[in-house]
């Protein structure tokens, strides 16, 4: 049997869906990896290193957050901007 059949069928790409798929599991990565920083008790230096790990991966998701949300708004910005001027187009056509 070749690799290829072996492969799972990709569904239709739709680019918000997979936003709102990758921003929940940022979520769930940023609670995962705070509750790992915060809870636990530390008695040797190696588990300080770890949480140490942790709140970095914390930080790391975090921003990764910020920035997709922040493309999507600005897509959002983008596609509103593209029908305020094709309203304005419309407009100016019919005077």
């Amino acid at each position: 049997m070749s690799a290829t059949t072996d492969l799972p069928e990709i569904p239709d790409y739709d680019p918000e869906d997979e936003r709102e798929d990758v921003l929940d599991e940022l979520k769930e990565a940023m609670d995962e990896a705070l509750r790992k920083f915060t809870d636990g008790r530390v008695r040797k230096p190696e588990n300080e290193k770890v949480r140490i790990k942790w709140l970095r991966a914390y930080t790391h998701a975090v921003g990764e957050y910020r920035r997709l949300v922040s493309d999507l708004e600005e897509s959002e910005q983008e596609e509103r901007l593209a029908r305020l001027e094709a309203l304005v187009d419309e407009l100016d056509s019919g005077e």
